[in-house]
């Protein structure tokens, strides 16, 4: 499984790739032999609760990558849409409390450079990983089956297909809180091993 935060850039360019040294298989064999999953944060899936032609950060900062990838991508997509994370915003009581195991924790002190404390950001990455982390665990409902494209603007357009190789997430109404409580729990974890220094 490979997870995507961020631009498209790396994987358009895993997709471009050639056979070197280290492979015979161009990026575009290696990507169909190796992942069975790519998971996505980028796009709006539910325009409406967003804007009608929103046009997402991840996609619109290298659009001619977006576009590579969705395109030819090998193997099934899930994509998590701006209205997914935006409809659950990260607890600063977590970043407070449960990141005090260390004297300055890299996240809490990210968090509070970005903007001083307390404030609640968007879970836009963290939806991307807990998806393919916990599957089966009905956290997020999903979409039919589909082709995602992307406009020249960086407009995300979903196509339902029945065969489709995409699908994105829904966020199930009353969800919230049982999602929120795996975010905060596996993203606070100490790091297991090794002796923590305060």
């Amino acid at each position: 499984v490979i997870i995507q935060v961020g631009y498209f850039s790396n994987l358009s360019a895993l997709l471009d790739s050639k056979p070197d040294r280290y492979s015979p298989l161009d990026g575009l064999q290696l990507a169909g032999g190796k992942v069975r999953l790519l998971s996505v944060m980028a796009g709006a899936f539910r325009a409406a609760e967003v804007q009608k032609h929103f046009l997402e950060f991840n996609v619109v900062n290298d659009v001619s990558a977006a576009k590579n990838l969705a395109s030819r991508w090998p193997t099934p997509i899930v994509w998590s849409g701006f209205e997914i994370g935006i409809a659950l915003p990260y607890p600063s009581r977590s970043i407070s409390n449960d990141l005090n195991y260390v004297s300055h924790h890299l996240v809490a002190e990210a968090y509070n450079a970005f903007e001083p404390a307390p404030h609640e950001r968007p879970t836009w990455d963290l939806t991307s990983v807990l998806y393919p982390l916990c599957p089966g665990a009905g956290y997020f409902d999903l979409s039919s089956s589909g082709k995602v494209e992307v406009a020249a603007d960086g407009f995300i357009l979903f196509e339902p297909q029945e065969r489709g190789r995409d699908r994105y997430l829904i966020l199930p109404p009353g969800k919230e809180g049982r999602i929120m409580e795996a975010l905060t729990h596996l993203a606070s974890q100490p790091p297991s091993g090794g002796k923590l220094k305060k």
